[in-house]
This record gives structure tokens, C-alpha cells and sequence, in this order.
């Protein structure tokens, strides 16, 4: 609401309320004074009432209220004497306050149904700029008054220039006549339902307008409507033009009937033949008995109503009889039946021809079903198109080959930060950064000026807002033909956020680089600091073995080995520990790499360690993968012997080494029928000195799957494993990118999988 109608209905309405019962009172207490209390209620009705049409419920209910309290407490005291003495009186006031409720109620209905009118004014207001026809409402004075855009995109003329002159000024010479003939019937109030003329085009050429025109005296206007009919007439007059060859030929046809049938039946479109008066066809080609399935027999025997759907038949009546059967020639859309049912839309081009002495019209029918099918198509594609435009998450902007934007969603608008329609029209660097815009230019006539327009990738490029602010955008860029020609569509996305969480990724990112690196070089420093020490320790206890056994007692010669193992078992975790600080620094070298090869490398070597073991090695054949050799080594080395390691309490020790595929991805799996682990305790498996096993079983230090598990992340993989105590365990990994769901592999317990990643 406006700032002055804002004003008005905060306290205007109110005031008038206060300032009517006000005058009511004070015409009660004089002049009206001489009616004592009679009569009482009957003064305050007009105020109320007007306070009602002025400010609505609101201000009635206001009056109301005042007066009632003019009523009971202020005019007594004037007159002398109270208004209010018995239950009529009561009855009298509840009459009032009812009756004033329902002029409230009234007066509100009366405002809705204003806002009503209003709004169908409004929408009248839009079908009239929105409508394709061209709409006018004209004067008796021979002006225009009110134009349609849609006159401009006809006649080439601005709506200012065709309403600044007579609009016989802008007609045909040779339709002037008619037409002021017409608009003196149209002064006589009689509507005129279909009149045609010409007008002039901007550029000094005529179309055809065919007319409906109302006329409203009492307002001295004629609102109308015209159809530009042009191309119609054009065809008309190729059909008036065939048939003043016909009739110049009619002597000839007369004289050859074969010459006639040559002409009638051999024509590609439907024709025919029928009675003027009675409609009963008379000949019918071959054309028209293909097209619409009726045998000749068929159609000799009926009449044009009949091949018409029954909902038409009234509404060709009515055209016939407004025709009255004098058109020489006409032009006609119009709906058939075949014979099985099916309708279909036709063009009916039909004329006045003498048949075997008796009045009859020959016809030429095109079927435009698919015509009209293909036009419906195109309006329905035309809105789903501007309904996704409208709709769509992203901006969108498109524009023409001289770069104009001819039309953006509202979400780009609310990008750039401009009001809706106000972007329509200009330039597209009106978009670009100042910094920008040459290289924009030429980027933007290199993309015009080829001949295949392909379409972009997203692109990560800066904007221009109103405020003259930038921002980043992602763009992607496409293009399509237009009956304007070719048009450029691009898709902005506002990727500001996106932009700064990649610097924050990218902070993070290095910040954790340079922690990792110091931790990398703390664990390396340490191992290293720690291995002289150890020695030292090793080296000392050594010689008081050798040099004072004898004189030592067994417990002393007992701790003193327990010492030395201690230090032996620091120092396997001092080189377990540099191994993985050297795993973490060292970048991958990928190579492709027989994975058979590698393992049988490895179990050529365990086999020399085992001491004379029975070991059944059961190796499947292992794809060629893209890896790093020599860690790929390193993970077989681990995960091979802790397999020897752990089945030494059996008498027949099964190593099991192959390959299952899920989802299209290679997994390798390493089986043993050891000790095995309980599934409960898997999540500490590739932690650093983690171990499920007392050393006293088996030795080790806990840093070789963690190991594994660093290695195989470092190749973009997984590496995972399932178990059951004392029956045995197997481990799992793949290498490249895997997806979150364990794989289904081959497995002997059936207990669920751990997956470490």
C-alpha cells in the first residue's frame, strides 16, 4: 500500500467516526432537542452509516461504540433526563447495536467487493497486454484510446505514433469507405462481428486485419479485436486466383470430362463437390476417400453435417446461416470425422461452382492435425521451459549475438542485486568486471562468430554486482537457435562460499602438511637418539656376561638377559618405528607390477625362515596392478609373516594368498588357519603397538600392520580383515578409491568384516 492510502487507513477512518457521532450527538442535543428521548437511536444511524462506508468494520464498530456512549453518559446531561428507562429502551439499544454490526458487515462486503472488482480489472488489464490478437478500444471520434503491444510487433508503429492521428489516416484507400461505414453502425450501438480492412505498416506495406467490434455508446467507445490475416488472405487470393483460372478454363472442362477428372481426381488433397442448399455431396476424389475412409458410395449418400463431430454441428449451422450460403469465396478451419471415428482439423478453402446445372461448391481440404498438434507442442514447450526457468536453482541469463540480455530467471537477479526487468535490454558487461571486459568481448564474438557453438564446461570466473561488488561465479555456458537467431544460455552459480572453504581446506591442508612433517622428523630424531643407549645397554650387559659369569649368581646372570632381550626388543621397535617414518615420508612410485611375483619373492624368503616348518602355500593367480614395488613388498612381507607367525601351533600351518572381485575392483585377501583374534578387539589391529596376542606367544612389536595400513592408504586403498579366535584369520585390501560397503569375500567363520581405512 502507498504511502498516502497507508495514512488514510492508520487514522482517517477513525476520525470520521469520532467527528460523525460527534455532529449526531450535538444535532440531538440542538436542533433535535425538542424530540426529548424519543426517537434516540434514529440520529446516530446516518453517522454510523457513514462511518461504515468510510472506514469499514473497524470505523463502524468505532461509531457504534461512541454512540452508545453518547447514549447512556453524555446526552442526559444535556437534556436533562436519561435515555435509557425500561427494557424498551434496552431493546432498543440491542436493536441498534445489531443493526449497526450488520451495516458493518455490509460496508465490508461492499470493500471486497470492490478489491474484487479491481482485480478483475487487473486481470482484464493483462489478458489485454498479454494477448497476441491485436486489442484496441477506440473512440467515435476516430481516435485510438488504448493499444495493445502486440499493434507494434504488427504494424511496426509505436503505440504513441498510432494514437496520435485518426486511425482512417492508417487505413487503405480503397477500405476506407467500408470501413467508416462500419464505425457509423458501430456509433449506432450494432456490433459488428467480422470486418476486414487493411492498414499500413510502418515501412509503407498493408496487412489484412479481420475484425469483432462492441460498441458502448453510453461511454462514446468501441472496444474491438483484429486478427492479422494476411498470410490467409495471401492463400485466399492464390485460391481466388486458381479459381479464376478454372472459370476462364470452364468452357474446356464443359467440352473434356477426362480433362475435368484429370484436375479433380488426381489432386494429392482431399476434394469435393457438394449442394449448396441441401449440403449433400455430390463428388468426392480419390484423395478424400483414402484420407477419411468412406468409400465413394459412402459419401455420395450423406452430407457435410455428418462428417462432423456432433459438438460442431450447431456452431456450423449457425455459421451457415450468418454466411447464408453468399460467399463466393471463403476460408474455413473446421474439424471432420473420418469413418472410424477419429478427428481430425482441416482447412476448408471452398468456392461457388455450377454442377450439372444445379448451384454447388467444389472444396479443398488440407488436414493440419499435425499442424496444430506441432503448434500446441511448441505453446507447451514454450511454458515448461519458462516454468524450469523460473523454477531453476541456479541464475540464468541469455543473450543474443550483439550481446543483449533478452532474458534472466529472478534468481539472477537477486544475484546481481537488480530489481525484476531491469537487467532486459542491456548489455552483458554490465555483468563482467571492469578489468574484464576486452577479453570478454573478444571471448564473446570468437563464440558468435563460429559456426558450432559447444557447449562449457564450469568455468570459475568473477561477476559484477549493482553495488559494484564481485564476487565468484562458476558459469557454464550453451547455445540454440531462435527465430531471432542464435542465443547464448549461461548458468551462474555463486560459488563465494565454496571459494572460501576451499581456502580454508587449503589452510588446513597445508597446516596439517607441516604437522605431519614435524611429527615425521620427532619419531625419525627419536628412533634414532634412542638406538646409542640401546647399545650402550646391550653392549655393557654383554660384557658382564662374558667376563663376569662365573662370578655372578643366576638370578644376576637371569635379570641381566632378561635386560639384554628388553634392549634386543627396543631396538626391533626402534627399526619398526623408522620403517614407518620412512613409509610416511617416501612419495609413491607407481609402477605396473606383477603382484604374483612379489608374494612368491616373499614366501621364497619365509620359507628359509621357517625352520623346517609344514607350510601349505596355496597361491592363486594375482592380477598386474599399478603400485609402488617396493612398499607393495613391504605389505606381503608383513601380512605373509604374521600368517607364518601366527599358525605356529599348528601341525599343518594353511597360507592361503588370491583374489575376489567386487563391484569390478581387484581385492586381495592373505588366510591363515591360525590363532586367529576375536572380532571384538579389531579395532585396534592397525594401531601403533597394538597387539591381541601376549608377546610371550609371539613376538613383534605392533607397528607392522600399521604399517600395512599406511601403505596401502598412501596407494588411495583400504585394507581390512575378519577373524575368529583359534579358527584361523584373514586380511583384506584394495588398492584405488573403494566404496564404503564391505565387499562379500570368501570367508570360512561368517563373523563380520572390520574395515580399517
Amino acid at each position: 500500500m502507498d504511502t498516502k492510502n497507508t495514512f488514510r487507513y492508520e487514522w482517517k477512518p477513525y476520525f470520521v467516526a469520532i467527528i460523525a457521532i460527534a455532529a449526531a450527538a450535538a444535532l440531538r442535543v440542538w436542533p433535535l432537542h425538542v424530540l426529548g428521548v424519543r426517537l434516540t437511536w434514529l440520529t446516530f444511524y446516518p453517522a454510523v452509516m457513514v462511518a461504515a462506508l468510510y472506514g469499514g468494520p473497524s470505523a463502524s464498530l468505532l461509531g457504534t461504540f461512541l454512540s452508545c456512549l453518547a447514549v447512556l453518559f453524555l446526552l442526559p446531561v444535556f437534556i436533562q433526563q436519561p435515555f435509557i428507562r425500561d427494557s424498551a429502551d434496552w431493546l432498543g439499544l440491542a436493536v441498534f447495536f445489531a443493526t449497526c454490526t450488520m451495516i458493518s458487515g455490509v460496508a465490508e462486503a461492499m470493500r471486497r467487493a470492490q478489491a474484487r472488482e479491481k482485480q478483475a480489472e487487473a486481470e482484464r488489464d493483462r489478458f489485454f497486454t498479454l494477448s497476441l490478437d491485436l486489442q484496441c478500444i477506440a473512440g467515435f471520434d476516430g481516435y485510438f484510446k488504448r493499444l495493445n503491444p502486440a499493434w507494434e510487433k504488427a504494424l511496426g508503429h509505436t503505440v504513441a505514433e498510432l494514437m496520435a492521428k485518426p486511425y482512417a489516416e492508417f487505413i487503405h484507400p480503397e477500405d476506407l469507405e467500408a470501413t467508416l461505414a462500419q464505425a457509423r453502425k458501430l456509433s449506432g450501438g450494432e456490433v459488428v462481428i467480422s470486418f476486414e480492412n487493411r492498414y499500413c505498416c510502418k515501412d509503407g506495406s498493408y496487412k489484412w486485419l479481420a475484425w469483432t467490434c462492441y460498441p458502448v455508446p453510453e461511454a462514446q467507445l468501441i472496444y474491438a479485436a483484429a486478427r492479422d490475416i494476411t498470410e490467409r488472405k495471401r492463400a485466399g487470393d492464390e485460391i481466388k486466383e486458381l479459381n479464376r483460372t478454372l472459370q476462364a478454363r470452364a468452357v474446356e472442362l464443359q467440352e473434356s470430362e477426362r480433362r475435368y477428372r484429370l484436375l479433380f481426381d488426381d489432386s494429392p488433397q482431399p476434394m469435393w463437390v457438394c449442394d449448396q442448399e441441401t449440403l449433400a455431396f455430390l463428388e468426392v476424389n480419390e484423395a478424400a476417400v483414402r484420407h477419411y475412409g468412406y468409400s465413394r458410395q459412402e459419401f455420395l449418400g450423406r452430407t457435410l453435417r455428418e462428417i462432423r463431430p456432433p459438438e460442431d454441428v450447431s456452431a456450423f449451422e449457425g455459421y451457415l446461416s450468418q454466411r447464408g450460403h453468399s460467399d463466393h469465396y471463403a476460408v474455413a478451419t473446421r474439424r471432420h470425422r473420418k469413418k472410424d471415428g477419429s478427428v481430425i482439423d482441416v482447412e476448408v478453402y471452398s468456392y461457388d461452382l455450377n454442377f450439372a446445372g444445379r448451384p454447388a461448391r467444389v472444396a479443398l481440404v488440407y488436414d493440419v492435425t499435425e499442424r496444430k498438434r506441432a503448434e500446441e507442442a511448441l505453446r507447451t514447450s514454450e511454458a515448461k521451459f519458462r516454468g524450469l526457468l523460473k523454477s531453476a536453482a541456479d541464475g540464468i541469463v541469455i543473450v543474443d549475438h550483439s550481446g543483449r540480455i533478452v532474458l534472466l530467471n529472478p534468481q539472477a537477479e537477486r544475484m546481481f542485486g537488480y530489481e525484476p526487468g531491469e537487467l532486459l535490454g542491456q548489455h552483458i558487461e554490465i555483468l563482467v568486471p571492469e578489468r574484464f571486459r576486452a577479453e570478454h568481448g573478444k571471448q564473446h564474438d570468437k563464440y558468435f562468430s563460429s559456426s558450432i557453438h559447444e557447449m562449457g564446461s564450469g568455468a570459475d570466473v568473477f561477476a559484477l554486482r549493482k553495488d559494484g561488488s564481485e564476487f565468484p561465479i562458476s558459469l557454464m555456458l550453451s547455445s540454440f537457435e531462435s527465430d531471432e537467431g542464435p542465443l547464448a544460455m549461461s548458468i551462474v552459480r555463486d560459488i563465494s562460499e565454496r571459494k572460501q572453504a576451499e581456502e580454508r581446506l587449503k589452510k588446513h591442508a597445508a597446516e596439517l602438511q607441516a604437522l605431519n612433517a614435524e611429527l615425521d622428523a620427532f619419531t625419525y630424531s627419536v628412533a634414532h637418539d634412542l638406538r646409542a643407549p640401546l647399545r650402550r645397554v646391550d653392549g655393557f650387559t654383554g660384557l658382564l656376561l662374558e667376563e663376569y659369569n662365573d662370578a655372578l649368581p643366576e638370578d644376576a646372570q637371569r635379570y641381566l638377559g632378561r635386560v639384554r632381550e628388553g634392549t634386543r626388543q627396543m631396538g626391533r621397535l626402534v627399526d619398526d618405528l623408522l620403517n614407518l617414518a620412512r613409509v610416511g615420508r617416501k612419495e609413491v612410485n607407481l609402477q605396473v607390477t606383477g603382484l604374483g611375483s612379489l608374494v612368491q619373492e616373499v614366501v621364497a624368503e619365509l620359507k628359509r625362515e621357517a625352520g623346517g616348518r609344514d607350510i601349505e602355500w596355496k597361491i592363486q593367480s594375482l592380477p598386474f596392478v599399478e603400485c609402488d614395488p617396493a612398499l607393495m613388498k613391504v605389505v606381503f612381507i608383513n601380512l605373509l609373516s604374521n600368517a607364518v607367525k601366527y599358525t605356529r601351533p599348528r601341525q599343518q600351518a594353511i597360507v592361503e594368498v588370491g583374489t575376489v572381485d567386487k563391484d569390478g575392483q581387484t581385492v586381495v585377501f592373505i588366510r591363515d588357519n591360525g590363532v586367529g583374534f576375536s572380532m571384538k578387539y579389531a579395532d585396534k589391529l592397525f594401531g601403533v603397538f597394538q597387539r591381541l596376542h601376549r608377546s610371550e606367544d609371539f613376538e613383534g612389536t605392533g607397528v607392522g600392520l600399521a604399517t600395512v595400513q599406511r601403505i596401502v592408504h598412501k596407494h588411495g586403498g583400504q585394507v581390512w580383515a575378519q577373524g575368529e579366535l583359534d579358527k584361523g584369520a584373514c586380511f583384506y585390501f584394495a588398492l584405488g578409491v573403494q566404496p564404503h560397503s564391505e565387499p562379500e569375500v570368501p570367508s570360512d567363520s561368517g563373523k563380520e568384516t572390520h574395515v580399517a581405512r
